[in-house]
C-alpha cells in the first residue's frame, strides 16, 4: 500500500468514525474538480447556460457521495463518487423534459428521412432531407441536433445501469468471494472496447472525437468535412448500435 493510499484510508476513516463537517468539506474541495469534468464531458447534451446548475446538482451529490462512502470495500471513490454524479446529471436532465414528445416525433421522421436518403454527397444531404419532408433545412438542423441529445442521454443511461449495477452487485455479495467492482467495470470496458471495434470507421473517429477528445458535434463536422447534421447522424447511429450491444451484455 503506498503512502498515498495510506493516507486516503486514513482520512476516510477517521471521516466515518467523526462525520466532522470541516473534514467533509475538505475532502469535497478536494474532489470538486471531478464533478465539473464530469459535466464538462457531457455538454453537448444540455445548454451552455445550465452549465452552473448542473453542477451544483453534480457537488450536491458529490457531498452525499462522501457521506455514503465506504473505503473498507476496496472502491476507489473517484469510481464510486462519478457513477453517481454522472447518473444524477441524467435524471436531471429527464426531469427538465428537455426533448419534448411532439419533437422526438418530429425528429425521428427527420432520422429516418437520412437512413432512406443516405448517399456518398454529403453537401446535399440536408437539402434533400427538407425537400423530401417539405420543410427547411434549418428546421432539419434543428431536430438533428435534438435527436443527438436524445441518443447520447440513452447511451449514457444505459452505461450509467451497468456501471452502477457492478456497485450494486459488489454491495450485496460482499465477503462472497467474488471479483471486486474494479475488476467487473474492467469486465464491462472491454466488452465496451470490442463493441467500438465493430462500428464502421467513421463511427469510431467521430466517437472518438466527441468522447476522447470532447470537441462538440459542429466542430467534428469542420475536421472531417461534411455538415453538422450528417455528424448528428451518424453519430447517432454508431450510439444505437453500442446501445444493442451493451443491452446484449446486460442480458
Amino acid at each position: 500500500m503506498t503512502e498515498d493510499v495510506a493516507a486516503d484510508n486514513e482520512m476516510w476513516k477517521l471521516y466515518g468514525q467523526t462525520k466532522d463537517a470541516k473534514l467533509r468539506n475538505k475532502i469535497v474541495m478536494r474532489y470538486a474538480g471531478l464533478v465539473r469534468g464530469i459535466v464538462l464531458k457531457m455538454r453537448g447534451i444540455y445548454n451552455d447556460s445550465d452549465t452552473d446548475d448542473i453542477i451544483s446538482h453534480g457537488m450536491i451529490t458529490l457531498v452525499e457521495c462522501v457521506d455514503r462512502f465506504d473505503f473498507v470495500r476496496g472502491i476507489k471513490f473517484e469510481t464510486f463518487a462519478s457513477i453517481r454524479i454522472r447518473g444524477n446529471v441524467i435524471d436531471y436532465l429527464r426531469q427538465q423534459d428537455w426533448v419534448p414528445r411532439n419533437l422526438r416525433r418530429e425528429a425521428k421522421k427527420v432520422e429516418k428521412a437520412f437512413t432512406d436518403l443516405e448517399c456518398d454527397d454529403d453537401e446535399r444531404l440536408e437539402e434533400k432531407v427538407a425537400s423530401y419532408l417539405g420543410t427547411t433545412v434549418g428546421n432539419v438542423r434543428k431536430l438533428m441536433s435534438e435527436i443527438s441529445k436524445f441518443n447520447i442521454i440513452s447511451y449514457e443511461e444505459l452505461v450509467y445501469d451497468a456501471l452502477s449495477g457492478t456497485q450494486v452487485e459488489i454491495q450485496d455479495t460482499t465477503n462472497m468471494g467474488v471479483p471486486d467492482s474494479e475488476l467487473l467495470k474492467k469486465e464491462f470496458l472491454e466488452y465496451l472496447v470490442e463493441s467500438l471495434e465493430k462500428l464502421q470507421e467513421r463511427e469510431k473517429l467521430i466517437l472518438s472525437l466527441y468522447y476522447s477528445e470532447t470537441l462538440k458535434l459542429k466542430e467534428i463536422a469542420e475536421i472531417i468535412g461534411v455538415t453538422e447534421s450528417r455528424v448528428c447522424q451518424i453519430h447517432g447511429k454508431a450510439l444505437k448500435k453500442l446501445k444493442e450491444f451493451l443491452e446484449i451484455y446486460l442480458k
